[in-house]
């Protein structure tokens, strides 16, 4: 008895096994290109954490990294978990507008933060309190370039900072659950 009850258990982990390997190997595949992706947009955003904007070309060059923004988006879609998707997409609107402030989604909209939001948002971004008090200081400067300058900054930040969040061995096993997109509507 106990030998057929050993044998039918061998026969069913037997025919199990391809299963979870095949579904191993895809987990692994996934991994690799979310890696992958993650390389090339650090590689893309990380310089605008530090951009500096000359007044005279801001526009035109503010239209170039917008795009190129928008492009890493769509190309790397299916890679990204929803929270870099909403960061990459946040740093397109700042790039692409004249914003007065960081943005959040909010209701299902993009919607300029709050001075409670604009606080948390620096202060989860930035290492040093001296580095939160220059920046709240750019944020609310007069002048348009340097207060811009300071947004694509903390959005670009924002967006490494999303994608950290899933650099963990515990996180990139998790990933495949964090790739499921859900629309951010309104009930």
């Amino acid at each position: 008895m106990a030998s057929t009850l050993t044998f039918v258990l061998g026969a069913i982990l037997g025919l199990l096994a391809p299963y979870f390997t095949h579904r191993h190997t895809i987990n692994l595949k996934i991994m690799e290109q979310y890696l992958e992706a993650r390389k090339l947009i650090a590689k893309e955003i990380a310089p605008l954490t530090n951009l500096k904007l000359p007044t005279d070309e801001a526009e035109q060059k503010l239209q170039e990294l917008s795009n190129k923004v928008s492009t890493l988006y769509y190309e790397h879609y299916d890679l990204l978990p929803a929270e870099v998707l909403r960061a990459l997409m946040l740093l397109d609107v700042a790039l692409a507008g004249a914003v007065d402030g960081p943005l959040t989604v909010r209701g299902g909209n993009v919607v300029k933060m709050n001075p409670a939001e604009v606080k948390e948002f620096v202060d989860k971004l930035t290492m040093f309190e001296n580095f939160a008090v220059v920046m709240a200081l750019s944020l609310q400067s007069q002048n348009r370039i340097v207060r811009t300058t300071q947004i694509i900054r903390l959005h670009a930040r924002y967006v490494l900072h999303a994608m950290n969040n899933f650099s963990s061995i515990n996180s990139i096993f998790s990933l495949k659950r964090a790739l499921a997109k859900k629309p951010h509507r309104s009930p």
